[in-house]
């Protein structure tokens, strides 16, 4: 039975890198592009690119956040693929992501220029630097959230914007004793 699950992973596998190398995606097609039906092969939607050139204008040139983008596409209109609001994670998700300059990673093997890119590179890199400068980018947070006090300060170099400071219980006076049936009586 351990051999055949394994097999199966194999084979999957071997299916998987088989995909990738003709440049195949298992995944769901990121906004601004759409897939060849017959071949699989990215290519740019210029409706949807438009909005990831916007994301990624508002966020190099104007300097808003991912909040402040999500919250500017909605009053203008501008909805997701699916026809939902636009959110700051959504934002931030575009932000990292390498495909928008024609790049496609898969367990560990870069294919470069595999696609047509939507962002320059130079664009691309100017807002990882934005993103590691107020630490909004996710790869750089392994640290954020671990039970240590002061991790989120040593993995990133700065204090976290949320409130991080631990609870304590702090003991308070002892409670009184609760009248019982016994002491009603002695009471009376």
């Amino acid at each position: 039975m351990h051999w055949a699950k394994s097999g199966l992973t194999d084979v999957l596998s071997v299916y998987r890198v088989d995909r990738f190398s003709r440049n195949l995606r298992d995944t769901v097609t990121p906004p601004g592009y759409d897939k060849d039906k017959a071949t699989e092969h990215l290519y740019v939607d210029e409706a949807e690119a438009a909005v990831v050139r916007l994301i990624f204008d508002l966020y190099t040139k104007d300097r808003l956040g991912s909040q402040s983008i999500a919250h500017e596409l909605n009053e203008r209109d501008y909805r997701t693929r699916k026809g939902g609001l636009w959110a700051f994670k959504r934002i931030l998700t575009i932000l990292e992501n390498r495909v928008y300059v024609g790049e496609i990673h898969f367990r560990g093997v870069v294919a470069v220029d595999a696609h047509p890119g939507i962002i320059d590179p130079e664009q691309f890199e100017e807002a990882q630097r934005i993103m590691d400068e107020r630490g909004d980018n996710h790869a750089n947070s392994a640290a954020i959230g671990s039970d240590y006090i002061g991790s989120d300060y040593i993995a990133t170099g700065r204090l976290p914007a949320r409130s991080a400071a631990p609870r304590f219980w702090v003991p308070g006076p002892p409670a009184r004793p609760r009248p019982t049936a016994t002491t009603r009586a002695t009471s009376a």
